[in-house]
């Protein structure tokens, strides 16, 4: 099989229009370098001879029909839809040699579909190809670069980029954040990712819901419950606490799950009143990890606090929370309490 990360031929994209000539017989003439480069490029990213003369072949018919950006992006976004992107990226790089009009755009898509298959240095590449072929690379471009590093752990590219982005005059924005603060947040740097969410703000740049789950997911995974309680209050301050819960109380829960990891009762009834201060109504998934960390601590009241709460904001317990509390009471040596709640278990049952 071949390596999806095998370096396109750097010369390929250097190539101008003028590389390629009509031969009349409606196939593509090129000059032997501009040839050998285009071979180079379709065996680097695994295409066969079939695969390469039909691209030959559309292109050399895209060109005679002079079609237009919209056509084109079209064109492109069937490819990439198909998943068939090694294609799309030598097709990218054929149009560019025959003059069609290639635009930020359709590098952009073909950078987006790189990153979704994790292939950062082919991400890099699609960027270099379309700087050296002179078009201009936009906010969007550097975004999904940013990403995609941040995501392959390659931290220090990630801040390079972002550099790269201010130095050619582009406004960093709340995605391009979003990503430097997950790409940190996966590299146990959490420090650095809150440092980058109060420099957003002081930027003008709000945080979204995205923005404060990344940070609170990151948190609850390094285990600092300082910093995520810091950052749920900094949430509940710029109004984003009600929007953060609106699709999914996730990242309360996910909070709350890893205050009971700690023993960290207190601050896990916190998270609960937040939750409840800004309007949003828990699930049972976020009642239950309450119980969890009550039982972790030994605090049986309270385990029973969270079920009269579970009644009270009218979502009933399920099997889970029963074995919780079951479990939680037999611990704390409350065999009684065990014993009415297997009673009140059947009840419900019927």
């Amino acid at each position: 099989g071949h390596n999806p990360h095998t370096p396109l031929p750097a010369s390929f994209s250097h190539h101008r229009p003028h590389a390629l000539g009509g031969s009349g017989a409606g196939s593509l003439a090129m000059d032997a370098q501009a040839m050998a480069a285009f071979n180079n490029m379709c065996s680097a990213v695994g295409l066969n001879q079939m695969q390469m003369v039909k691209l030959q072949h559309l292109v050399m018919q895209l060109a005679h029909a002079t079609t237009n950006k919209q056509e084109l992006r079209k064109l492109l976004q069937g490819y990439l839809s198909q998943e068939r992107v090694a294609e799309a990226h030598v097709l990218v790089s054929m149009m560019r040699l025959v003059g069609l009009p290639v635009d930020v755009v359709m590098y952009n898509l073909l950078m987006t579909a790189y990153k979704k298959r994790r292939q950062w240095q082919l991400v890099m590449q699609v960027m270099q190809q379309m700087q050296s072929s002179h078009v201009v690379p936009d906010t969007v471009s550097y975004n999904i670069l940013i990403d995609a590093c941040g995501k392959a752990q390659q931290l220090h590219r990630a801040f390079e980029f972002y550099d790269e982005m201010v130095r050619q005059g582009l406004q960093p924005g709340v995605n391009t954040y979003t990503s430097l603060i997950d790409a940190c947040g996966k590299t146990q740097q959490l420090q650095r990712a809150h440092e980058l969410l109060n420099q957003m703000q002081e930027e003008g740049v709000q945080p979204n819901a995205h923005t404060f789950t990344t940070i609170i997911n990151a948190c609850a995974q390094a285990q600092d419950l300082e910093m995520g309680l810091q950052v749920l209050e900094q949430m509940i301050r710029c109004g984003a606490a009600h929007d953060v819960g609106q699709t999914t109380v996730t990242p309360y829960t996910t909070l709350i799950r890893a205050c009971g990891k700690a023993f960290a009762v207190d601050k896990a009834f916190a998270v609960l009143r937040c939750m409840l201060e800004v309007g949003l109504k828990p699930n049972t998934v976020t009642f239950n990890c309450l119980i969890d960390a009550c039982s972790r601590a030994n605090e049986l009241d309270k385990a029973f606090k969270v079920l009269a709460m579970m009644y009270h904001y009218d979502n009933p317990p399920d099997a889970i929370t029963y074995t919780a509390l079951v479990e939680a009471s037999v611990k704390g040596g409350a065999l009684d309490r065990a014993y009415d709640l297997l009673r009140q278990m059947r009840r419900e049952e019927h």
